[in-house]
């Protein structure tokens, strides 16, 4: 779920809508990767995903995704589909005429389901993109969010592993010097001052502003 969705107190701008669903669709996808991905707690060689597809009666095709990864959120494959198809057969055959508010109460109403994360995830991707396409109006139009500062360029993140040495300078090269990356994520370890002091030095290694993340996945 979006925060702008979660909060019924968001400022949005709503047309007069009204989504009549007619069908939906789950569709999975399996990609083998030519370079396998490390987390700090599994690795993967390759990447199931699966779409929610939604058809209301005018034609328009929302679409959702539902990545599931269990040694995130816990929740496994099979609990993410299930808990997608479920929701998904309720929102057939019903009339929306604010999806915001239909996905708060869907939070609601599946607190206990298991899988209920990734598959509300694409609930709300599948529902937003729907009743944008139904309006045409950009989603963050409809969540009352001011426009992007990329300009319509997607936002592309540089990624810092704990590296030191050459590995960092190479870091440095790759995000600073080629791509001039403003957002970075960095991985953190769990301990305060050492973040911090990591930090501080991919911070100091940048001449222009950036924006960064601290991720504290998998950290003990």
């Amino acid at each position: 779920m979006t925060q702008a969705s979660l909060g019924r107190q968001t400022q949005r701008f709503l047309p007069t809508l009204a989504i009549d669903i007619r069908g939906a669709e789950l569709l999975r996808v399996k990609v083998p990767l030519r370079i396998g991905v490390d987390h700090a707690l599994a690795s993967r060689r390759e990447n199931v995903t699966h779409f929610l597809v939604l058809t209301d009666d005018l034609g328009n095709r929302g679409i959702g995704e539902l990545l599931t990864r269990e040694y995130v959120t816990g929740e496994t494959e099979d609990q993410g589909v299930a808990c997608l198809n479920r929701l998904a057969q309720g929102l057939i055959g019903t009339v929306i005429d604010d999806p915001i508010s239909r996905l708060e109460d869907l939070w609601e109403s599946t607190r206990g389901w298991e899988g209920r994360l990734g598959a509300m995830a694409a609930a709300d991707g599948a529902l937003l993109d729907l009743a944008s396409k139904n309006s045409a109006l950009a989603i963050p139009k409809l969540l009352g969010r001011r426009p992007s500062r990329s300009k319509g360029w997607t936002t592309y993140s540089g990624v810092y592993s704990l590296a030191a040495g050459w590995k960092l300078f190479l870091l440095h090269f790759v995000h600073r010097t080629l791509f001039r990356m403003k957002e970075l994520k960095v991985k953190g370890t769990g301990r305060l001052d050492r973040d911090l002091a990591y930090i501080r030095a991919i911070r100091g290694a940048y001449s222009y502003p950036i924006d960064v993340r601290l991720d504290l996945n998998g950290a003990p």
